[in-house]
């Protein structure tokens, strides 16, 4: 694999730009894939075996800012080219699990002793392959892209090196349906915690 990249800083280091290309090749992988069973070793009509691996190459381009010391935004687009694994049956018009487009952006305010943070995701489709049971194989089966977007908080009470931190987080905001991996992903979560330093 190799992967080359160029780092730009801009308004004396306030402000970051960066694009990465990137090229992989595996030469071998096992995959889990449907089997002939007349061929197959043990009979099995899908299993784990050794496969041709396949090439992923894409582009990485990202952007941060500080406008004041008290706020940081950043954005980043990955464009993926990741054709399936050579040989294979099951219908994957890429590899499996990988959205071609992922688009993210992150803005961060601090407010004194209290930090909030907003965080947004953007991908595209993905495939994934599933066990059919009505043909008795494996297939590739499409999920949509996900958009979600993340809010968190922390306030930190401190006296010297000791304090308490509070924080919580609310992801999936809008209780948005996605998927990963041929998986629901939950709906909107809020969780909460303290951390004491002493």
């Amino acid at each position: 694999s190799i992967d080359v990249g160029l780092d730009q800083a801009l308004s004396k280091g306030r402000a970051l730009i960066s694009a990465t290309w990137f090229h992989t090749r595996l030469t071998r992988v096992v995959a889990f894939q449907s089997l002939d069973r007349t061929s197959d070793l043990f009979g099995r009509s899908l299993g784990y075996r050794s496969a041709d691996g396949h090439t992923a190459r894409g582009v990485e381009l990202s952007s941060r800012i500080r406008p004041r010391q008290t706020m940081q935004a950043s954005v980043a687009y990955t464009f993926a080219d990741a054709p399936p694994p050579a040989g294979g049956d099951d219908g994957l018009p890429r590899a499996a699990a990988v959205s071609a487009h992922h688009l993210s952006a992150l803005v961060t305010q601090r407010l004194g002793a209290l930090q909030i943070s907003f965080e947004a995701e953007k991908a595209g489709d993905h495939y994934v392959t599933l066990f059919d049971p009505v043909g008795f194989s494996s297939r590739a089966y499409r999920f949509g892209g996900l958009t979600k977007v993340d809010v968190a908080a922390s306030y930190r009470l401190s006296r010297g090196r000791r304090g308490v931190r509070l924080f919580g987080t609310v992801e999936n905001v809008f209780d948005r349906t996605y998927f990963v991996q041929g998986f629901r992903a939950a709906g909107r979560v809020a969780r909460g915690g303290m951390a004491v330093a002493f």
